[in-house]
């Protein structure tokens, strides 16, 4: 069983950015992220600041980066090999998920983006602004709901 439960955030009109960010990976990089978030987000949260897998941006918001395939990945974890038959991938996987660790054990995965495909700062910050304006409507939605 995982340390940390994952949780996605869900606009006052139901929408969750993330799942929309997921629909539009490759395959490759869909399995690379569900083999990350598995793996080392659901088991380190956001511990995994400070070293290759992440970093903090500020106002409680933390960068979750992901470079490796998924069969790279379970390796790194220890975790089970993916099945089937997996055939090398020269695709580059470069994303960055933003995420707010809370309550017991859980992060919040905020919003994400293809570094990959948008590798300008400009483009970076604007995707950390809006990572930190989801997490203020979310604690002001869950402030509410009490």
């Amino acid at each position: 069983m995982s340390k940390y439960t994952i949780d996605l955030y869900e606009t006052a009109e139901g929408h969750r950015p993330i799942e929309k960010w997921l629909g539009e990976l490759t395959p490759t990089q869909r399995r690379a992220v569900a083999a990350a978030l598995d793996e080392v987000l659901a088991e380190e949260g956001q511990a995994v600041c400070g070293g290759h897998w992440g970093d903090p941006v500020g106002e409680g918001v933390f960068e979750f980066r992901i470079k490796h395939t998924e069969a790279q990945i379970r390796a790194l974890g220890g975790g089970p090999k993916p099945a089937g038959k997996q055939q090398a991938s020269s695709e580059k996987i470069l994303l960055r998920i933003f995420c707010h660790a809370y309550g017991q054990r859980i992060v919040l995965l905020l919003g994400a983006y293809d570094k990959a495909k948008h590798d300008k700062a400009p483009y970076q910050q604007k995707q950390i602004t809006l990572a930190k304006k989801r997490l203020k409507d979310f604690n002001a939605r869950t402030r509410q709901k009490k």
